[in-house]
């Protein structure tokens, strides 16, 4: 699975090492969106709202474009696992709710692209994770089960492209760590 990820990085690249000039995104735009992706946590499936809004323009900063935003994540993995209980193996369920919330700052080289649909960018951020991962064991061993729950902060990164479906609709896809590994999805321009 990891794979996937290094070849959509190096497919990314290649595509933003190989073409010139255009604009998709106007300053001050924003989008809402809505993606659904493999976690990154035991590689469940996610569900992720986004927010982004094109903060500067082309030559602002450099060739591309910066957008400001943020987005909610969220994957509910469960698995079944074993352990050892006076020398027996018994079986028990671990479920978790993974939820990042982050804040982040992507570049967009839209600009450089002959295509003004194409928009490749990457994407970098902290994300406030909130973690509960609870076991619960049969019946017969039910003292055992527990629940904790903890938080963090984390770096989170993600390289992907967007692709203009017309002046409202974008489609989108990501690769990333901290929060949801790969995920596609829709934006819409409020």
């Amino acid at each position: 699975m990891r794979s996937v990820g290094i070849a959509a990085c190096i497919v990314c690249a290649l595509v933003l090492t190989s073409t010139p000039l255009m604009s998709q995104m106007t300053k001050g735009s924003n989008y809402l969106g809505a993606r659904i992706g493999i976690g990154a946590r035991e590689d469940a499936f996610a569900f992720s709202l986004d927010f982004d809004h094109c903060w500067l323009k082309a030559r602002e900063f450099g060739p591309g474009q910066v957008v400001i935003g943020g987005s909610i994540d969220a994957s509910f993995p469960s698995n079944d696992l074993t352990a050892s209980v006076s020398g027996t193996r018994v079986g028990y369920t671990q479920k978790t709710t993974f939820v990042p919330i982050s804040a982040h700052a992507s570049y967009h080289f839209g600009p450089m692209m002959d295509d003004k649909r194409i928009d490749p960018f990457f994407l970098v951020g902290l994300a406030y994770r909130y973690i509960v991962v609870s076991n619960e064991y049969s019946s017969q061993y039910a003292a055992l089960n527990a629940s904790i729950d903890y938080s963090d902060l984390a770096l989170v990164g993600a390289a992907g492209v967007r692709y203009t479906l017309d002046e409202m609709w974008t489609a989108h896809a990501r690769i990333g760590f901290g929060f949801t590994f790969i995920s596609a999805g829709m934006s819409m321009k409020l």
